[in-house]
């Protein structure tokens, strides 16, 4: 039998909010990508094994489907002939994206925040002790970034954390969390480090690589965590109000 919890509000577990900054906060992925596809060097001035030629001179409209169709969340994985991933090590294509970030600034300034962003804010607008504390997460050590929490949420209780998720999360209470993931399979983190339990977890309804390539399956098997543990799972739709202002 599966186990749910149900309850009033938004949320029950509010000692610590775990928030992905990728995705949920602001989408720099779709503006990197943005600039390939518009950019006039030869390749988007990127080097083998990328080919960005499935994305060049394509529309706002396509890019936007594109991006939201993509099977990996690092979009430059997206643009790697499949037959070659095997003899890639993904770690130094995220490392190599974060380093895109962090020489382009603009990537970040000229995302428009996403719908969750303004949940953080109203969140602390209303009453400042609905939620202890605000965890921004994003696996490194990104000035860039680390700048824009500062400013977006300036005077409240939302903090910049980076570095391996697992070591992040093993010191929090065993209950009252919410984390609010773009990428699914960060449950099996949670899992491992023994904080799924309890936990509640909210998980944007659009993007695609959080599924089975060409399925509407999840890429982990979710009603096989709620059988073996106790913990909450809602969606929510992360860039509605985003997608209008960019179009």
């Amino acid at each position: 039998m599966n186990k749910f919890r149900a309850y009033d509000g938004m949320f029950l577990n509010s000692k610590i909010l775990f928030v992905e900054y990728i995705d949920i906060i602001r989408a720099p992925y779709l503006i990197f990508a943005k600039l390939l596809s518009e950019s006039r060097k030869e390749n988007g001035g990127l080097q083998p094994p990328f080919d960005i030629s499935r994305i060049q001179g394509i529309d706002n409209e396509r890019l936007i489907e594109w991006y939201y169709l993509r099977n990996y969340q690092n979009v430059l994985l997206n643009l790697i002939p499949e037959e070659l991933m095997d003899s890639l090590r993904t770690s130094d294509i995220d490392h190599f994206l974060d380093k895109q970030i962090r020489e382009t600034p603009n990537l970040v300034s000229v995302a428009f925040p996403l719908n969750f962003s303004k949940v953080i804010e109203a969140i602390y607008s209303m009453d400042t002790s609905l939620v202890d504390k605000t965890l921004i997460y994003y696996p490194y050590d990104n000035s860039i970034i680390r700048e824009d929490i500062i400013k977006l949420y300036e005077g409240k209780p939302v903090e910049f954390v980076y570095g391996e998720m697992s070591e992040i999360i093993r010191n929090f209470p065993d209950a009252g969390v919410t984390y609010v993931f773009s990428d699914i399979t960060n449950i099996q983190i949670l899992a491992e480090a023994d904080k799924l339990n309890t936990a509640s977890i909210l998980l944007p309804y659009e993007y695609a690589y959080n599924r089975l390539p060409n399925s509407l399956e999840f890429k982990i098997d979710i009603n096989g965590y709620l059988k073996e543990y106790l913990f909450k799972m809602d969606y929510f739709f992360a860039t509605t109000e985003y997608l209008e202002k960019y179009n």
